[in-house]
């Protein structure tokens, strides 16, 4: 048997340690964290250890609790509860006719984009509610009746600047999941481009792959970041 380092066997990764014996558990290389299960298979996308939900990219490297990018851990009914524990009312008159009639058909849109773009749903989710006040708006964006479908404030730059508007509720997602994608990551769109301003991110891609790297740049607000991470943390713990 070879010894030392990366082996694939039938698609599968495994580590052998300099003896040639198949590595299990956690694995620190390179300033990367892997998991290799009970087998010695390589962890990716979602997995529970010892009672706890990690998140691994496609190479196997554990992603940061506030990443931006990677499989999502939120389910719609997580964020269906979320919502409606804070007694507010879901906008059906704004969205029914726009692709979402209920809370639960808006977080299943918002799930199925999110993971067309690779980003994580929760973080898309809890960014929205933040933007809008949870669906409320009250803001410059959907002022005076108008239904702009726009969750992320995207082109709301103040002084009553409305922002961009989008046809339904899956192309203002889309958009916003794109957008985040802009700042999160190099990689390129999955989907064609409806984000109107993904153009001015040039120069700016992979600048913000954490949570925490919004703040002072998709908002100009400081704590903007941890906002947004106080409600994921909400919603993964329901």
């Amino acid at each position: 048997m070879r010894s030392g380092g990366w082996m694939k066997q039938g698609g599968t990764w495994y580590y052998l340690n300099g003896s040639g014996a198949m590595h299990t558990g956690w694995l620190d290389l390179d300033g990367k964290r892997y998991y290799l299960g009970e087998s010695g298979a390589m962890v990716t996308g979602k997995a529970t250890i010892e009672g706890e939900t990690y998140r691994f990219d496609s190479s196997g490297a554990l992603l940061p609790s506030d990443s931006i990018m990677g499989p999502s851990l939120a389910t719609v009914e997580q964020m269906v509860t979320l919502f409606n524990a804070q007694g507010v009312p879901y906008p059906v008159d704004k969205y029914a006719s726009r692709g979402a009639a209920t809370i639960k058909d808006f977080c299943q849109v918002l799930l199925d984009q999110a993971r067309s773009e690779d980003v994580r749903a929760e973080v898309l989710f809890a960014q929205a509610m933040v933007e809008t006040g949870w669906l409320q708006f009250g803001g410059d964006v959907d002022r005076n009746g108008k239904v702009q479908c726009n969750f992320g404030g995207l082109g709301a730059t103040g002084n009553g600047v409305a922002g961009e508007e989008f046809p339904d509720v899956k192309t203002g997602l889309l958009a916003q999941a794109q957008h985040l994608k802009g700042y999160a990551s190099t990689a390129p769109l999955n989907q064609s481009c409806v984000d109107t301003r993904f153009g001015l991110l040039a120069g700016k891609r992979g600048s913000a792959p954490t949570v925490d790297k919004l703040s002072g740049t998709w908002a100009a607000d400081k704590t903007y970041g941890t906002k947004v991470m106080n409600v994921v943390d909400k919603l993964l713990g329901y």
